[in-house]
């Protein structure tokens, strides 16, 4: 019957990690060192204060920080070793005979557990698979709806012009062989379509942007716009008031 391995255990027992136990021990250790070479610093400065001086004890004090750091990080990584082979560990035949066992996992089967998140792998996995066949699925019912557009657009066209075809048609016959070879003219009329639409739209900018110049009328032109202004008067059309 599968166990828990025995970190697993004893995390449940003591409520947390083995290893949270010894980096506060690691912690608390190198805090008292920060504190300590802290402590000579400011005594040292106490004693010696020129600028000159204040600079080599701080270097001084650097180097014996990370000095001492290198020692305990040495000593606790043994230490972290001895603990957890040692001290905070369950023998492993102890929990795979069943020997030892937590109060709440009196009757449980573990070996049922782990199949059943096993279990809940391959049905993420399934499911996984279903969303992407489901994907997939949608875009090749859209491809195909696509495909049926685009032949029922040809069939169209094809029937539209059909009457080309027709042998019969003698007028039919003469305006194909007119427009012979057939793509040439049709990449030639398109060419053509195109630049008169470049033409048009350049001059519809032109037009748009182009001022409207200002014409002042001219003693002439004044005196013809009355002498019309008044025979149109005179021939009872509009009045000379307008």
């Amino acid at each position: 019957m599968a166990q828990l391995p025995s970190t697993t255990v004893l995390t449940e027992h003591l409520g947390y990690a083995p290893i949270s136990l010894i980096d506060d021990v690691i912690n608390a250790v190198n805090e008292i060192l920060y504190d300590c070479t802290q402590a000579m610093e400011n005594v040292l400065k106490a004693h010696y204060s020129s600028p000159e001086e204040e600079d080599e004890i701080e270097l001084g004090t650097a180097k014996l920080e990370t000095l001492l750091e290198n020692a305990v990080d040495k000593c606790f990584d043994k230490y972290e070793l001895y603990v957890l082979r040692n001290i905070l560990t369950v023998p492993p035949d102890l929990i795979e005979g069943g020997w030892f066992r937590l109060e709440h996992h009196k009757g449980i089967d573990f070996a049922s557990a782990q199949q059943s998140g096993q279990l809940d792998d391959t049905l993420s996995r399934l499911q996984r698979q279903l969303i992407d066949e489901s994907r997939k699925t949608r875009k090749l019912q859209a491809l195909n709806k696509h495909v049926h557009s685009a032949r029922s657009l040809v069939e169209a066209y094809r029937q539209s012009i059909a009457f080309l075809s027709d042998p019969d048609d003698a007028q039919a016959h003469h305006a194909l062989n007119q427009v012979e070879p057939l793509p040439d003219m049709i990449r030639f009329l398109s060419a053509k379509l195109q630049e008169i639409y470049v033409k048009l739209e350049a001059l519809h900018r032109d037009l748009a942007s182009a001022p409207v110049p200002k014409v002042t009328p001219s003693m002439r032109d004044e005196y013809i716009d009355e002498f019309t202004q008044r025979a149109i008067a005179s021939a009872g059309i509009v009045s000379t008031d307008h």
